[in-house]
């Protein structure tokens, strides 16, 4: 199969879990589109135009599908007037609506990238710690949606898989201006990055302040809002949380990942730096080049060599600061 026909594998070969699909927008605000190929039905969908400077557009099952939220903006969910219409068995459909806002995912003649992940189907209700979550969990590829609706201080709410999260990113979404917080392993409790924003490390509340087997304690959640976590950790063959240091050189760090990735996404911990978006459904050859960021609403950009994307690895193929500082940890999220 070529690149854009291939789906990927979990562990359990009869269960696909991620993939990336690439389609252009139809511009019809009456009948819409249904975009095909993903190989299952959805129940994350990250949806980014290319050529234009839109917001990243994130639906959830859970949430449902007039609640759209954006991870390079801290306003809260959305609801998009049915330009989401389903997530279905082979994809998700969508109608164009080509008013002057940014929250695009249909607009005539523009290429838009899709990043779908599958989770567990309908949520259920999880009693693990001092609050009730909704979860829709894929125990075997290591990937979660929880929600919560929150009481003010401490809370802890179970995340329906069967080891501790590795990365955690976390949106409260019933009122604006709260971040984005991301929760990895190599960054520590006690202390998380903001999708939304280019900054390093912060250490002060709000934050993660224990990551187990079966709970997640969210500190400095409030009783106004509720909160979705998406919930990953690794799974051999499957997806890696990790880090690397970087070198400062063209000939950048090797990452040992156990997989050929498909998707990558990079940030620095300790180094200002976007959340970059790498995959091979976009620039299909080595180097790759074609960049998207989480943070920010730009068009994607090719103007740099950033990694190779081989066979059991990744590796930096530029000097550039914010992706290969020398001596800098850099968090990473990747999928096969």
């Amino acid at each position: 199969m070529g690149l854009n026909e291939k789906f990927f594998k979990s562990a359990d070969e009869d269960e696909p879990f991620f993939n990336t699909v690439l389609y252009t927008g139809s511009g019809d605000t009456t009948n819409g589109q249904s975009i095909t190929g993903v190989g299952f039905e959805p129940d994350l969908v990250w949806i980014k135009s290319r050529n234009d400077s839109y917001n990243n557009v994130i639906y959830d099952s859970i949430k449902g599908v007039n609640s759209a939220i954006s991870s390079n903006l801290t306003d809260a969910a959305w609801a998009n007037r049915n330009r989401f219409e389903s997530f279905d068995l082979d994809g998700f459909t969508i109608e164009a609506d080509n008013s002057g806002d940014l929250w695009k995912i249909d607009r005539e003649n523009t290429n838009f990238v899709a990043w779908c992940w599958k989770a567990g189907g309908a949520a259920v209700s999880n009693t693990d710690g001092s609050t009730n979550s909704q979860v829709s969990a894929n125990v075997a590829n290591g990937f979660s949606i929880v929600k919560t609706a929150s009481t003010s201080g401490s809370i802890t709410f179970g995340h329906g898989l069967d080891s501790a999260p590795e990365m955690i990113i976390n949106k409260g979404y019933v009122s604006g201006g709260w971040n984005w917080l991301v929760y990895h392993k190599d960054v520590g409790t006690g202390k998380y990055l903001q999708l939304n924003s280019a900054a390093t490390t912060l250490s002060y509340s709000p934050s993660f302040s224990s990551v187990t087997s079966t709970t997640i304690t969210h500190e400095g959640s409030l009783s106004s809002q509720s909160y979705v976590n998406y919930c990953f950790h690794s799974v051999a063959g499957v997806s890696k949380v990790g880090s690397y240091t970087g070198n400062g050189n063209t000939n950048g760090p090797v990452v040992p990942l156990g997989f050929e990735p498909a998707w990558v996404m990079i940030k620095g911990a300790n180094e200002a730096s976007d959340w970059i978006i790498i995959d091979n459904k976009r620039d299909t050859t080595n180097p790759n080049s074609a960049r998207l960021d989480a943070n920010g609403n730009g068009a994607e950009y090719n103007g740099e060599d950033i990694m190779d994307l081989d066979s059991t690895s990744f590796q930096l193929k530029t000097s550039s600061a914010s992706k290969n500082a020398s001596g800098k940890t850099f968090i990473y999220y990747a999928i096969a």
